[in-house]
């Protein structure tokens, strides 16, 4: 099941990495892209008394790995694969995941373009779900994306829908099913080689506690090669106005290439 612990690994899997957001870049026809990310996730839940049941404060994190791999079908469309595996505490994989994104308006390289980017979320096993490694039932998703670039900044903005099926998961820990979510990076190119990106969201919370989880991240990319970049992301993810305090932090890094 989507958790709020493992929620940003699932919404970063095939963004530009390493932004919350994604853009409306694409491979060009022939173009392939591989991405390989880590991830550590840090969950801080507040203490509480609910109904006469005192509820200690409670500290869980978790380490991911990300890979992901595009081919451009076309100039104008991606087709890509992701899958996760989760290794700390419960180590197997998680959903895995194929989707698409076409470029149906205007330049990439150039002032504003728009792009759509559906997905299929393939699930896992029951026992998988029931140890915590995902969704035991296909999911799917679509996200919206603008991308405006000019000479020296960039602003990437998202807004997406993603389903949370799950088969039963016992009295007491129904989820919403229905995840809704929207973003803003904008990204200042320092030169050739480092661009600094800020990325704000809100999207929402999996989990009954509270309504929504807000998303606020800094990150650094840095291409030592034409065909390489390095990247580095801090995102905190609070949940807003929840009867119980939740606070997450995660740390992204990996390595993006093109071939």
């Amino acid at each position: 099941m989507v958790s709020t612990l493992t929620l940003a690994a699932s919404s970063t899997s095939s963004a530009f990495f390493p932004l919350i957001s994604d853009d409306t870049g694409t491979q060009g026809a022939g173009g392939n892209q591989l991405e390989l990310d880590y991830l550590f996730q840090r969950q801080k839940n507040g203490a509480i008394e609910i109904e006469g049941i005192a509820l200690d404060e409670e500290n869980t994190s978790g380490n991911f790995l990300l890979s992901t791999y595009t081919r451009g079908l076309t100039d104008n469309l991606d087709i890509f694969f992701g899958a996760s595996r989760q290794l700390s505490q419960i180590n197997g994989w998680n959903n895995t995941e194929i989707g698409l994104k076409w470029v149906f308006s205007g330049n990439q390289s150039e002032g504003w373009s728009f792009a759509t980017k559906p997905r299929i979320i393939l699930p896992v096993t029951k026992s998988m779900q029931d140890s915590g490694l995902g969704n035991a039932q296909a999911n799917g998703g679509l996200t919206l994306i603008g991308s405006y670039l000019t000479d020296g900044a960039e602003l990437h903005l998202n807004a997406g829908y993603l389903s949370n099926h799950t088969s039963d998961l016992g009295e007491g820990n129904s989820q919403r099913t229905n995840l809704w979510s929207m973003s803003v990076a904008p990204v200042l190119a320092i030169d050739d080689k480092w661009k600094l990106a800020l990325d704000f969201g809100l999207q929402t919370n999996p989990d009954q506690n509270s309504q929504y989880i807000g998303l606020a991240e800094i990150a650094v990319v840095y291409a030592p090669a034409k065909d390489i970049q390095l990247g580095l992301g801090i995102i905190a993810s609070p949940a807003i106005n929840g009867q119980r305090s939740n606070n997450g932090l995660t740390v992204t890094t990996g390595v993006t290439w093109q071939f």
